[in-house]
């Protein structure tokens, strides 16, 4: 059986996600006193806690293509698969963290059964876990944020993001071997919601530790019960170079997970239809 790797958006132990910006510049306009890289930075650290304690557990469709260039693979040529799944978000606890799960649907036009193991030529895992928590979380202090000046009162704040010089000795960073990675995030000017995160790596150091060498994330709001929650609505990685595989990934109908059960009388036969 040929090998078939599965290419992480995973930093170590947390997860990076994330647009493209729009391409027509405007006049740039005075940054607005009250708006700073660090206060900028501090409010998407608490959206990110809050989107963590209180998500619940929920499923989406998810619209899958994932290209094999032929690199890594041991058979020859490029291997392609467009699929439809159901992905999963449970949290198992009320405080616990955030499990993800794929169950493929159809692949390649045709329909899967329930329990069928499907191996897709690449793979991308982690896109909803403790989202944008490499950069908003407890290693925050790892990295440095630049804002761009302001060109418009509703175009989105661009932060740009690099590793400190001086984490790369710090243990607690999840970046010592990957220093020379950089970010970039775009956050609505209106709410402060992150709408789009995005990383790059150098290729040769992508292809070292086995990361996507371009990954992305966009978000938009979306209403679970009376709660809005701002969601992945597609997540992309990209190989460059030798390792031009791809991840992409489109989500919609989210809706709240909730499961059920059956419970039979004792002695009935345990097949539920």
């Amino acid at each position: 059986m040929a090998f078939r790797p599965i290419f992480r958006l995973l930093l170590p132990a947390v997860v990076l996600l994330t647009q493209t910006y729009a391409q027509n510049p405007r006049p740039t306009v005075t940054q607005p006193q009250s708006i700073t890289a660090n206060s900028l930075v501090d409010q998407l650290v608490e959206n990110a806690a809050v989107y963590r304690a209180t998500l619940p557990s929920l499923a989406a469709r998810e619209m899958i293509v994932s290209v094999d260039a032929g690199s890594r693979l041991k058979l020859e040529g490029e291997h392609r698969a467009e699929a439809e799944a159901i992905m999963r978000v449970m949290r198992t606890t009320p405080d616990g963290p955030l499990e993800e799960s794929r169950q493929i649907t159809i692949l390649d036009g045709k329909p899967v059964s329930v329990g069928q193991h499907v191996i897709l030529p690449t793979g991308l895992k982690g896109g909803f876990g403790g989202m944008a928590t490499v950069f908003f979380g407890p290693n925050r202090s790892c990295f440095s944020f630049v804002l761009s000046p302001h060109p418009a009162s509703d175009a989105p704040y661009k932060l740009s993001i690099s590793v400190r010089p001086e984490a790369i000795d710090h243990p607690h960073c999840p970046t010592r071997a990957v220093s020379p990675m950089t970010a970039t995030a775009f956050v609505a000017a209106d709410t402060h919601q992150l709408t789009h995160l995005e990383w790059i790596f150098p290729a040769e150091v992508a292809a070292k530790y086995h990361r996507w060498a371009f990954a992305s994330v966009d978000l938009a709001p979306v209403t679970l019960g009376s709660e809005i929650f701002w969601l992945p609505t597609s997540v992309i990685g990209r190989g460059t170079g030798k390792n031009q595989n791809e991840w992409v990934s489109h989500y919609s109908d989210y809706r709240r997970y909730v499961s059920t059960s059956t419970v039979l009388p004792v002695g009935s036969d345990s097949t539920v239809p």
